[in-house]
């Protein structure tokens, strides 16, 4: 795994963007373990790929966390 994002753009490896997308998407489904589920999608981000969270990522985790109450 590369360190922070400079995954970015590399075919088949997740960036940041990915990550952001994946956790909207959870919100979006309304599902009762989506808060669990965005929670588990970023310590992967973070340990996997050692990906750094921006403040979009942020703030659509905190997001959907508020969401998934």
């Amino acid at each position: 795994p590369c360190a922070g994002n400079m995954t970015r753009g590399v075919p088949g490896i997740p960036d940041v963007i990915t990550y952001t997308i994946l956790i909207k998407g959870v919100a979006d489904s309304h599902n009762m373990y989506s808060g669990a589920k965005i929670m588990q999608l970023y310590r992967e981000m973070r340990r996997r790929y050692r990906i750094r969270p921006d403040r979009r990522i942020v703030n659509a985790i905190v997001n959907s966390l508020a969401k998934s109450r």
